[in-house]
């Protein structure tokens, strides 16, 4: 049957998971390939009226959550993933 095997879906949803966080961190720090594209920082600053201390503030939380959601994720992946040892 060709729905026995739900590995696509799966892999399909950890494309768009990558992808989603790609562009977020992109969009947060600017893509080294092309200098040139515009960084949200500004926009931050500008819309929320914050000073550099408070720049500094976001993108360190945002440093922060994301390692510790990359170094979850890598765990779980490493303990549950498909070629995990079998204990």
């Amino acid at each position: 049957m060709p729905f026995d095997n739900p590995a696509p879906a799966d892999a399909t949803v950890k494309i768009i998971v990558v992808d989603v966080g790609d562009q977020l961190d992109r969009s947060l720090h600017g893509d080294a390939g092309q200098p040139r594209r515009p960084n949200a920082l500004p926009t931050i600053q500008r819309d929320f009226n914050a000073s550099v201390q408070g720049l500094e503030w976001s993108v360190n939380a945002y440093t922060l959550t994301f390692a510790v959601l990359l170094l979850t994720g890598a765990a779980l992946g490493d303990r549950y993933g498909m070629f995990a040892p079998e204990a």
